[in-house]
């Protein structure tokens, strides 16, 4: 199933997604972690990780969302909202987001915090208070000032019963207000360690309330979750329940009562529920996923969101929970498609998923057997790494993975680290055992194995062969050749931090690591040289050919049609990115780009047939985006002014119009002006549009919202 984003979801937010080029494929509908989630009348509104913002008009069963909002690319944590209209978000760095339309619209407010604003709590129409990690601070105007209470700390959880009496907790102490948080003080500390803490408080009245939090037993390393609950307005308070975990919140309605409980070091989430008023509790829900961090009760139903974008529905009196969306809980280790259409995926859970639509739906392959890596032939024939106690054998398959039997195991001490296949016959495995690395060698399929023991390197990382004789590998510092089928290596290029290596022909090929650099030589490496790129890591390169090729990094991924000469920079809609992230293509235009948990599809939808290059020197933006009527692009280059032109484009690949460039300031900053009109000096309509920028060979093009 493929999700596209509604014209709804383009006018709901300030800017559009960070490039039009990639679209999520895993999890759906988006996999940003999710930290709190509000409703206002009938309509849900959830917060995360690098800007994220989703709203659900029909009880969470569809959302339209955007990442990176404003530009933000750091954490909103919490979600409120005064009435139907007017709401507030608030995120670390002091980031605050108002609403006036119901969300249909966010602008971004200077708070002037200079802390990370963990929660906000409306009191009236125009007044709220927010959580910091500094302290407690108030704004009177919807957030366009804020001052300090004078109240210092770290302020997880407000809440207030009337407008006059409010509740608040700081580290593992519970402060009250009685004059609309004029005033404040402790009535509560869980323990007197500072390791302990109280995440969440809610009242039901203004004498029967609720906390949760956690501390650490002496002797005992793990947190322990607590719930406490209090009958005389929050002097004294009675433990109702304690199990291994951390509580992150609370939410309730009338006497239904939902925490979530996580545990982030081992990825471990469940679900205490009471219908009690919080006097009895039971696991809802607990399936051994990633943690959930926020629940909000609407009508009859609870949603929940949390981590990697999980979305969950229950109804109230029911202990299931459906899943919203598509989500498969894993961990990358490896990806290969045999084709544009089958593909396989490994998981640190030892699990293995097929797809036979491009990556779009994958099914689990009930194998069991334990796989690390792998290497297909064609969608039926594979060769596969053993992991944990099987850590030392290699496995075939004949039958697209659901059954694999063993063809080597030397010792349970062998550490094989990574394989590649030639063809059905000739293949390769690297690995090591304690201090020696070795090469295995099979020339009949997998019947049979040599074995050939490598001195003075270190762990084998990535292996690859350009044909029968000749092939690479790198362990992180070196490059090693052989020209004979693997029976001797040689070092050919040293340097720091290399990990994975691609030929994309017998001459030519690519390194990248954690050097600031892409290695790169063009006669079957006998000589190196770097390439700069935007990037300060590189993960993972697929090249279609010499010149065409695709780098992952950190927070964005790279495109190159010039050999590396210069680069393309596409933003993920994620941060979670690291080392484990895969990039394959099966054309220059259409690709996946695979992450520790995520899966994204490329296509090149641009509309433009020339190249699209951009050197890492050149910068173009326009603000505001979204705009209406007008916006300032503004760009800078090393070209002079008769060498640089602007065209606006429509969605169709038309020109629109051609800008008339102004003198650019002495460090060639140029700045011009889009009134909306078109080259008849015609108003244009609503939509997206191109700005296509040409500087000598390179164009750049930048993608804007106008709105009407």
């Amino acid at each position: 199933m493929k999700y596209y984003l509604s014209f709804l979801s383009l006018i709901m937010l300030c800017t559009p997604i960070s490039s039009n080029n990639i679209s999520w494929i895993h999890p759906l509908p988006q996999g940003n972690s999710l930290l709190s989630i509000t409703h206002v009348d009938d309509i849900l509104f959830t917060v995360g990780e690098y800007g994220t913002i989703m709203k659900s008009v029909d009880y969470g069963e569809n959302w339209d969302f955007e990442n990176k909002v404003c530009g933000i690319e750091t954490y909103l944590r919490d979600v409120t909202f005064c009435d139907a209209d007017i709401g507030l978000i608030v995120g670390d760095d002091g980031v605050v987001l108002r609403t006036e339309n119901g969300g249909n619209f966010w602008n971004l407010i200077d708070s002037g915090i200079n802390a990370d604003i963990l929660c906000i709590e409306f009191i009236d129409v125009t007044t709220a208070y927010a959580g910091t990690s500094q302290g407690l601070y108030k704004t009177t105007d919807l957030g366009n000032e804020w001052l300090f209470c004078g109240l210092y700390g770290y302020i997880k959880s407000i809440n207030f019963l009337t407008e006059q009496i409010g509740f608040l907790t700081r580290g593992n102490q519970i402060f009250k207000t009685e004059d609309g948080g004029n005033n404040w003080y402790c009535i509560y500390n869980l323990t007197i360690g500072d390791s302990n803490w109280i995440s969440d408080i809610c009242f039901f009245n203004d004498s029967i309330g609720l906390f949760v939090g956690g501390f650490y037993d002496d002797g005992f390393p793990d947190p322990n979750v607590v719930i406490y609950k209090t009958y005389n307005g929050g002097i004294d308070w009675s433990q109702k329940q304690m199990s291994l975990g951390a509580v992150i919140s609370i939410s309730n309605q009338n006497n239904y009562v939902y925490t979530p409980i996580g545990i982030d070091d081992y990825m471990f989430g469940s679900i205490y529920q009471s219908d009690d008023y919080g006097e009895n509790w039971y696991v809802s829900y607990n399936s051994g996923n990633p943690p959930i961090y926020s629940i909000s009760l609407l009508n009859d139903l609870a949603i929940a969101v949390g981590y990697g974008g999980k979305i969950l529905k229950q109804e109230i009196n029911n202990t299931f929970w459906d899943e919203i969306g598509l989500y498969l809980s894993f961990r990358l280790v490896d990806i290969q498609f045999v084709n544009s259409e089958i593909g396989y995926l490994s998981t640190y859970d030892d699990y293995i998923y097929k797809s036979q639509d491009g990556g779009n739906t994958w099914e689990y392959v009930n194998s069991n057997t334990l796989i690390n890596k792998f290497f297909f032939i064609n969608e039926d024939l594979g060769f596969g790494l053993g992991y944990g106690t099987t850590s030392g054998m290699i496995y075939k398959t004949i039958d697209g993975g659901l059954n694999w039997q063993w063809v080597y195991f030397s010792t349970s001490s062998n550490h094989h680290t990574d394989i590649f296949f030639v063809n059905s016959e000739i293949g390769f495995v690297a690995g090591y055992l304690y201090t020696s690395d070795y090469i295995l060698i099979t020339e009949d399929g997998g019947e049979n194995w040599q074995s050939i023991n490598i001195d003075e390197v270190g762990t084998i990382m990535d292996i690859c062969f350009i044909n029968e004789d000749i092939g690479f590998f790198v362990d992180g510092q070196n490059v090693f050749k052989t020209i004979n089928g693997g029976y001797n290596w040689l070092n050919c290029y040293s340097t720091y931090g290399i990990y994975s290596i691609f030929f994309p022909s017998q001459q030519t090929g690519y390194i990248v690591g954690y050097n600031n650099d892409i290695i790169k030589t063009i006669d079957c490496g006998n000589n190196w040289f770097s390439l700069s790129t935007p990037l300060n890591e590189h993960h993972n390169a697929y090249f279609i050919n010499d010149d065409i090729g695709f780098v992952s990094g950190d927070i964005n991924f790279i495109k190159t049609e010039d050999g590396g000469n210069s680069w393309q920079v596409y933003d993920y809609l994620t941060s979670v990115f690291n080392n484990l992230s895969k990039i394959l293509f099966f054309d220059e235009n259409h690709g996946l780009i695979v992450g520790d948990q995520c899966i994204f599809r490329y296509e090149d939808e641009t509309g433009f047939s020339d190249c699209v290059l951009i050197s890492s020197n050149d910068r173009l933006i326009n603000y505001p985006n979204p705009f209406n009527p007008s916006t300032t692009i503004s760009f800078s280059t090393a070209e002079d002014a008769e060498n640089v032109e602007i065209e606006i484009y429509n969605i169709k690949g038309q020109k629109v119009k051609e800008l008339l460039i102004v003198t650019p300031s002495p460090d060639h900053i140029f700045s011009v002006t889009w009134d909306g009109m078109d080259g008849n000096n015609q108003p244009v309509s609503s939509g997206i549009y191109f700005c296509k920028l040409k500087t000598g060979n390179k164009n750049i093009i930048k993608k804007m919202l106008l709105l009407k």
